[in-house]
């Protein structure tokens, strides 16, 4: 498995932390600190005119969110947690995204730039096309037709 982390920028194997708060908000029975192991969860939330954040409960909902969905359980023990907010985050797709994909692709083209991902295409996952279509003139399948591509299992590459 991948890791997406430096080794360098977390506790060591025998760190011993407390815990802070049960899932389900519980006070744990003790504030000894132990050994792990330890994992991490990151949830990025996004907040519109169209649907607002209450930030006075965004952890609280994020964390019942998780157990909602099952990817914590009530009595998980919960060491750490960090919020943080930015103003203005990425751009998000409109209506229009499509229709204005038709011309800024094509004129990025011209011009040997290969304009993907979130902030490119607001498609994700389309790295390894680009750099198959660089390398090797390699048709872009996910950007040029999407449709196709999500409609069948995806025998052609496998990342493991």
């Amino acid at each position: 498995m991948p890791l997406f982390y430096s080794p360098n920028n977390q506790p060591k194997k025998d760190t011993k932390l407390p815990t802070k708060q049960l899932a389900n908000g519980d006070k744990p029975t003790s504030s000894e600190p132990k050994e792990g192991p330890y994992w991490s969860i990151m949830l990025e939330v996004s907040e519109s005119q169209y649907k607002p954040v209450n930030h006075d409960t965004l952890l609280a909902d994020s964390i019942q969110g998780l157990i909602n969905t099952e990817l914590l359980k009530p009595k998980d023990e919960i060491v750490s947690t960090y919020v943080r907010r930015f103003d203005h985050g990425y751009p998000t797709p409109s209506l229009e995204r499509n229709g204005a994909l038709d011309e800024i692709l094509p004129y990025l083209q011209q011009k040997d730039i290969l304009s993907r991902g979130r902030f490119g295409s607001w498609n994700f996952m389309l790295g390894i096309e680009a750099i198959d279509h660089i390398v090797s003139g390699a048709v872009e399948l996910t950007l040029a037709y999407p449709d196709f591509v999500n409609s069948r299992a995806n025998t052609e590459r496998r990342l493991v």
